[in-house]
């Protein structure tokens, strides 16, 4: 009850006392008087109105994930029903929800398929490599044994260092070039970066200098013709490490290309498990259960062109709607308004916040009595003004049953 209804009723009895003692004001009247008990008196008001809950869980459609801006209300529990925590109130239609997660299921398990085949390709394809490799390097190797005793003749020792020295530059030199171009290849797709692809010019450029002074010291070095044999076995020795160098660049080239092809394998189907997992996640958000204990009131949901209905089931509904609130009847507050064919209305006030126009004064017969309600407040001030003071003095005069006074006040008042 607020103050505002307890000054009401404590102005009514007021009124009420007052007119029932002011009889013994004149006995030259001869005002009929009645003995009077303590006691409660029993009053009774016909009005209509309603009963509000002062706190009220909101329910609302989920918003599920997967595009759907519009779901079927399906289970809807019956309006009125008492609900605790954890009772269900409703669930979502989920039909088209399950057969699009079965899609997506079968989706991911092919993506994840893919993924797997393409881990077993690319080890298939570096163990061929390998293998590959691993020939082209025993081949040279024995190519430079077969070099290495044609050099350890007798004459031919004094020009194995220069030799030796030149053909080691030389080889740096080509294995600093082959690193350089497929960097260069893969810097211009975005692979490689600008300072990894400088450093290794730097390394090429220092590769070909030493290359080309050892190349000068065996020159001087030299002051014979070598034999046919050493120079065809250089050259046999130069076509292997050729081969070799090229097999590993193709190598290295193949392996890339493999990884990329599994890593997109890879993020395909990790993209479609996360949109099995959100579908997932929807599912269980279906299932709408009460987080509050209190009664179940159905909301006004939109149904187009402009209409609204309350919720019930087989409804399509727009995700965020409300669908029902469950009231708190703990904590209940009553508006009502009294039927005006047993009351007289006296005055009507209107609100300073929000405007709204209460009955604030009445007046009725009851039984062999009269009841007069003056609702006036909530400031003391507001009794002081004249018009207050002429409606309460007329008031009193009518509940005691005698003829009311002209528009003036008693003296002394």
């Amino acid at each position: 009850m607020t103050p505002h209804t307890v000054t009401r009723i404590i102005i009514s009895c007021l009124i009420v006392i007052s007119a029932a003692g002011c009889g013994r004001e004149d006995a030259a009247n001869e005002v009929p008087t009645e003995k009077a008990t303590v006691g409660d008196v029993r009053v009774e008001i016909s009005g209509r109105g309603e009963l509000r809950a002062l706190s009220s869980h909101i329910v609302r459609m989920p918003s599920l994930q997967g595009g759907w801006h519009r779901m079927q209300i399906m289970q809807l529990v019956k309006e009125g029903i008492f609900v605790k925590p954890g009772d269900r109130l409703f669930k979502v239609d989920t039909n088209e929800m399950e057969e699009n997660l079965k899609r997506l299921i079968a989706e991911a398990r092919s993506e994840h398929a893919d993924f797997l085949n393409a881990q077993k390709v690319m080890e298939l394809e570096r163990q061929r490599l390998d293998s590959t490799v691993s020939k082209l390097d025993e081949r040279f190797r024995a190519r430079c044994i077969d070099l290495n005793l044609l050099l350890l003749e007798p004459g031919t020792i004094r020009a194995l260092t220069a030799r030796n020295t030149y053909e080691l530059a030389k080889m740096n030199a080509m294995h600093a070039l082959d690193a350089y171009t497929p960097a260069k290849e893969l810097a211009s797709k975005g692979f490689v970066s600008g300072a990894d692809l400088e450093t290794r010019k730097l390394e090429l450029d220092r590769a070909r200098v030493a290359q080309l002074l050892s190349e000068l010291n065996y020159e001087q070095v030299m002051t014979g013709g070598e034999p046919v044999e050493i120079e065809q076995a250089r050259v046999v020795v130069i076509l292997a490490l050729n081969r070799l160098q090229q097999a590993e660049s193709n190598r290295a080239l193949r392996m890339l290309k493999q990884r990329m092809t599994v890593e997109n394998a890879r993020w395909a189907w990790l993209k479609e498990q996360r949109h099995v997992e959100r579908i997932q996640d929807s599912l269980k958000m279906s299932d709408i259960k009460s987080e509050a204990q209190g009664v179940v009131v159905y909301e006004m949901v939109y149904v187009g062109r402009g209409k609204r209905e309350k919720a019930q089931n087989g409804q399509s509904v727009h995700k965020r709607a409300k669908i029902l609130r469950v009231d708190d009847t703990s904590k209940l507050v009553m508006r009502a308004e009294i039927e005006e064919s047993r009351v007289t209305l006296l005055y009507r006030s209107t609100g300073m916040s929000d405007n709204r126009v209460d009955n604030a004064a009445w007046c009725r017969d009851e039984g062999k009595g009269r009841a007069v309600a003056l609702l006036f407040g909530h400031l003391p001030d507001v009794f002081h003004t004249p018009g207050c003071k002429h409606l309460m003095w007329r008031s009193a005069h009518w509940a005691m049953h005698r003829e009311i006074p002209p528009r003036e006040f008693k003296r002394g008042y």
